[in-house]
């Protein structure tokens, strides 16, 4: 299938402008990291940066060429698209894009729950002795 190029310059205008947003704010965070006097701190600002990248991961309407060239506002013509032809209508509970967006809710939640739970590190002691004994158990 050859690509419509108005379609195509449309997508890439589209996701220029989604990079420029997700640098903004990759930045921003690198400079909160740059600015930051705890590793508390530092942890905080790497997890919200894990969370901007993850949520802002180009998968909408938007940076669909099939959606662009159906001009769509919604996903309410997917029968006739291509790409549901061969992944399942992208609201259907069962379609590739749901799997692809549930992955991507599932790893937003384990990086909220689990990659930085407010934690105090200067509670914990321990040595570079001691790190090294249990990296050789």
């Amino acid at each position: 299938m050859k690509a419509n190029e108005k379609v195509k310059e449309k997508l890439v205008k589209n996701l220029i402008n989604f990079q420029e947003r997700l640098n903004k704010n990759i930045s921003f965070y690198i400079n909160k990291i740059k600015e930051a006097k705890s590793v508390e701190d530092i942890m905080y600002y790497k997890k919200e940066l894990l969370k901007t990248i993850i949520n802002n991961l180009p998968l909408g309407h938007n940076h669909c060429y099939f959606c662009i060239a159906k001009d769509f506002e919604i996903f309410d013509m997917c029968l006739f698209c291509p790409y549901a032809y061969f992944h399942k209508d992208c609201l259907s509970e069962y379609s590739d894009y749901t799997k692809i967006k549930d992955a991507q809710d599932k790893l937003l939640f384990c990086i909220e729950q689990l990659y930085y739970k407010n934690e105090n590190y200067d509670k914990i002691k321990y040595d570079l002795k001691t790190l090294i004994k249990f990296e050789n158990c």
